[in-house]
């Protein structure tokens, strides 16, 4: 393949919303995790079309008791166009997608009441767009009126195969330690994948590694309510 573009670019996402209304007001945000769902990418001509969703998790205390705490998550639809010359929509496209900076206010609703929040983000767009090349090689070399003498060499090149998106359902019973409060509602999971490796097998991709967890819950214990264990 031939890289035709490379580019790297950002655009803004701002929204303000409400939270439903059987939730509490808003006396602080603890905790915003954002991070970007159902990437869809598209080569135009001479552009690249990005679209894509943020996905916005806020843990806050409520105004009425300080051991109320509430998680609230928002979706936020994003879309975009990343100027790129010579890229035709017969291209392939390589994107990663980032949130690069954020912020989480709150904001009084139409009453007065801290009972709105304002999300504002950067997406990072880091893009590249390739085309297949067919390259011509020399196969044999031979003189009607001379010996000669090949020197060949081995070349390493790569080589597009396909490219498929896909995903999986892990389900697994987790015991906590004894040390832990026995939990009575869980709040909030936070969690990334570790990658340890890739191989090829039957025409599959075999992917392994590790998720790492954390899982806060309201324990039974009224003396401390608020626990956060980790999960591996």
């Amino acid at each position: 393949n031939k890289i035709v573009q490379r580019k790297k670019d950002r655009f803004a996402v701002k929204e303000e919303f409400s939270i439903p209304s059987n939730m509490s007001n808003i006396f602080q945000i603890l905790q915003s995790d954002i991070d970007i769902i159902n990437k869809e990418i598209k080569v135009m001509d001479d552009k690249l079309s990005v679209k894509g969703i943020l996905r916005a998790s806020i843990l806050y205390s409520a105004d009425e008791d300080e051991g109320i705490v509430e998680v609230f998550e928002k979706e936020i639809p994003f879309n975009g166009y990343i100027e790129m010359d010579g890229i035709t929509s017969e291209m392939i496209p390589n994107v990663e997608l980032k949130v690069l900076d954020e912020s989480v206010d709150v904001k009084p609703n139409d009453d007065g009441e801290p009972r709105n929040i304002e999300v504002d983000a950067s997406v990072g767009v880091n893009a590249m767009v390739t085309d297949n090349q067919d390259v011509e090689m020399i196969d044999d070399v031979y003189s009607i009126n001379q010996n000669t003498n090949i020197a060949r060499e081995p070349i390493t090149y790569p080589q597009f195969v396909g490219k498929n998106n896909t995903q999986s359902t892990l389900r697994e019973t987790i015991t906590i330690d004894g040390k832990y409060k026995e939990p009575l509602q869980i709040i909030k999971v936070w969690g990334n994948v570790r990658l340890d490796g890739v191989t090829v097998e039957d025409e599959k991709l075999i992917a392994q590694g590790v998720i790492n967890l954390e899982v806060m819950y309201i324990a039974k214990n009224d003396d401390n309510p608020i626990e956060v264990i980790p999960v591996a």
